[in-house]
């Protein structure tokens, strides 16, 4: 970061806009065009009256995230690993505001480092067996962000602390890049203006803990437990990730993820589904049951009420395979 973000083979920064809310914010935001064609984008915020400390927890507090960010819809935390460095692997379900946009999933890998005055929060999208796949919705293959917070003097010159926050942020959403262009430029300056009134909010709930400039023994996650997934032989172990940001297991077996939350995680705003092999499992001894019934029917005599309680079993058959779906 201290770098400018060096990347071999992309292009130079682009300023895209330039915002400010006196006393409140200073928002830039830069782009650029790596080798592949996909956007990086970089930004610089100066948000009043808050500590790197207090963002920092912002940023990873999921529970308090759909207050700012309302495009999530779902969350839940799959694995966790050591809190006081904030190793978690958790799982999103974002919803845009665009039709040429459907759902996407994010499973994510995420570490906070501290180091000098500056607290760095990495964040990047892995593969993960504990997570649930959702298939109605598009799996983001590509997604990272990062961050380095650190508390400055107020550039408006109040004796209030602010938090200087510089981000680098790359996802690939699946469709063309002049899309995914519009998308972000046409939703980031409302995304952090929400984030700015929200902040507030949080910091005066976290205030009441602990100090600005202290770490909050109870920022998310606190009352969850390494549970790092069982492998093949049945013994438990943090291992390293593939990832370089997150020390949470990636070759982990368990389907059980945990929420970490102080209130418990979103829920999704949508049914199950019915995964494929099972509907097929099902229609199959729907059908099974319905020959050996006919079978049956064919000896008993033909009379009136055979025939009508072989019509109303029928009936029952297909309502318990209806409620079953």
């Amino acid at each position: 970061m201290e770098q400018d973000g060096e990347c071999p083979g992309a292009t130079s920064w682009e300023l895209m806009m330039e915002k400010e809310i006196p006393n409140v914010l200073k928002y830039t935001a830069w782009r650029r065009t790596l080798a592949n064609g996909k956007t990086e984008y970089k930004s610089l915020t100066h948000s009043a009256d808050a500590t790197a400390q207090e963002f920092s927890d912002l940023y990873f507090d999921d529970d308090f995230r759909p207050k700012w960010d309302t495009m999530i819809i779902h969350h839940e935390v799959v694995e966790h690993g050591d809190f006081s460095q904030r190793q978690q692997v958790v799982r999103w379900v974002r919803r845009f505001p665009f039709k040429f946009l459907s759902d996407r999933e994010y499973t994510i890998a995420r570490r906070l480092y501290t180091i000098d005055d500056g607290l760095y929060g990495l964040t990047k999208t892995v593969e993960h067996p504990s997570s649930r796949r959702d298939t109605q919705v598009v799996k983001m293959d590509v997604f990272y962000s990062m961050w380095r917070s650190r508390t400055v003097k107020c550039p408006w010159g109040s004796e209030r602390p602010a938090c200087e926050t510089l981000l680098f942020h790359h996802e690939q959403f699946k469709i063309m890049e002049h899309l995914a262009r519009f998308a972000v430029r046409h939703g980031m300056w409302g995304f952090v203006r929400t984030l700015s009134e929200r902040t507030p909010e949080y910091t005066a709930s976290r205030r009441q803990r602990v100090s600005p400039f202290e770490a909050d023994p109870m920022a998310y996650g606190y009352n969850g437990y390494p549970n790092p997934p069982t492998n093949a032989a049945g013994s438990f172990g943090l291992q390293t990730s593939h990832s370089s940001m997150s020390l949470c297991s990636l070759e982990s077996s368990t389907m059980n993820g945990s929420s970490l939350s102080r209130q418990g995680s979103a829920s999704m705003a949508r049914g199950k589904s019915v995964p494929a092999k099972v509907k097929g499992l099902l229609a199959v001894a729907m059908a099974s049951g319905l020959a050996v019934l006919m079978k049956r029917s064919n000896s008993m005599p033909s009379n009136l009420n055979n025939v009508k309680a072989l019509k109303k079993r029928q009936q029952q058959l297909r309502r318990q395979t209806s409620m079953t779906f």
